[in-house]
């Protein structure tokens, strides 16, 4: 979270300051088009992938995020007259919070379902009494004997342990599926922009009262 959103902070004003001068169509697609680059980086990662190596793409998404978010609502602004503003303001709250639970809904189904199918092939390839599942198996045999009781629990710890390395392959291969959506669905977002009209010229202001 901290190199999520700790650059905002950082980068929000400059793009509020760029807003003034440039079309925020250009700079929403800066930022989406950041935000799809930072999730293929992520999907690069391996099983050997710790905290520090998420590290470029989350200030990627940072960056991107300031970029896309502020110039939506910028760019929203510009097509509302004043007497609309509280309406947009509930719409965009109403938005954040429905859009996030059903982001996050989408987003664990998926990594679910992917997981529980790259199992399933993952284990179609350890089959008993190969050489290789069998070398594997003497393994963690050997690591666990020390705190095992006999042998035949260390090698019901052991299959254990092997049948944990196949889940956490497939989560590993899950969560690339996971990072890949979400950059193919940055990329339809930055095709819908291409409906984006331009803000009207003269919008018409209420009526002032004496």
């Amino acid at each position: 979270m901290k190199w999520i959103a700790l650059p905002q902070f950082l980068t929000a004003p400059v793009v509020a300051t760029i807003l003034r001068f440039v079309d925020a169509r250009l700079t929403m697609a800066l930022g989406f088009a950041l935000v799809g680059c930072a999730c293929f980086m992520a999907g690069q990662l391996t099983h050997e992938w710790i905290g520090e190596d998420f590290l470029p793409s989350q200030l990627v998404q940072a960056v991107g995020q300031s970029f896309g978010l502020t110039s939506v609502v910028w760019f929203s602004l510009k097509h509302l007259r004043p007497t609309e503003i509280f309406t947009f303001g509930a719409l965009l709250q109403t938005g954040r919070l429905f859009g996030a639970q059903l982001g996050a809904a989408f987003v664990q189904t998926f990594l679910r379902i992917r997981e529980q199918t790259y199992s399933n092939l993952i284990g179609l390839h350890v089959n008993a009494g190969s050489l290789l599942t069998d070398q594997r198996l003497d393994e963690y045999a050997r690591a666990v004997a020390g705190r095992s009781v006999g042998q035949p629990e260390a090698a019901a710890r052991a299959t254990a342990l092997l049948a944990r390395s196949v889940q956490n392959q497939a989560y590993v291969l899950a969560y690339i599926d996971g990072f890949m959506v979400l950059g193919f669905a940055v990329i339809g977002a930055l095709l819908l922009m291409l409906l984006l009209r331009d803000p009207p010229s003269n919008l018409e202001q209420p009526a002032a009262r004496r």
